[in-house]
């Protein structure tokens, strides 16, 4: 049997800075004299900041009413694949905040300019290919994550291209964190006895 596959913030925190920095040579080769050129889009910075304080402040409450309510929390699914992981603490927004920054800057800010829209998301899903290997058991589910994934990178492109980069990485973030937290949560509420 194969280990699980584990989440480390060392590991998480080294891909985002090899991403940040591969985004940040790809724009200043598109750019050279105005590099941060394609992280401007979209609406004006202050609304963006608005946007994702909102966001931020609706996906906190959203955690906290699913956390506290046995119904909601027994719907959230948690794959075996995901108990081993330490989702523990900070661990989920920590996460949560490194693969949306460093995907946003990679994905959206220099590569979908750079390749479009279907180029920067596919390689977003095959960016992911280890990822699904969390989403549990054969090929099947696997293959269902990669395919959301790459409908999450198309819908993401969307909004950096409309609304800006600032809420693509909100955005990302959010989607991050509260899954990350709702199975933290429903892991820790399983409990050994009631994990397969």
């Amino acid at each position: 049997m194969a280990p699980a596959p584990t989440l480390r913030l060392g590991r998480q925190a080294a891909t985002c800075a090899l991403f940040c920095a591969l985004a940040l040579a790809v724009m200043a080769w598109r750019h050279p004299h105005d590099w941060l050129a394609d992280t401007r889009t979209g609406w004006a910075l202050p609304v963006q900041l608005a946007l994702a304080a909102a966001a931020t402040a609706a996906a906190w409450w959203l955690i906290v009413l699913v956390r506290r309510s046995p119904h909601w929390l027994q719907r959230v699914s948690a794959p075996s694949s995901m108990q081993g992981l330490d989702l523990s603490g900070y661990r989920p927004l920590a996460v949560a905040l490194l693969a949306g920054i460093g995907e946003e800057l990679l994905f959206r800010a220099a590569l979908l300019p750079a390749l479009g829209l279907p180029g920067s998301s596919a390689l977003f899903a095959l960016a992911h290919v280890r990822t699904a290997l969390l989403a549990g058991p054969g090929w099947g589910l696997r293959g269902l994550y990669i395919a959301q994934t790459l409908l999450a990178g198309l819908a993401l492109g969307l909004v950096y291209l409309h609304l800006g980069l600032l809420v693509a990485v909100a955005l990302h973030v959010l989607i991050d964190w509260v899954g990350l937290s709702l199975m933290a949560a429903r892991s820790k509420d399983l409990g050994p006895a009631g994990r397969p």
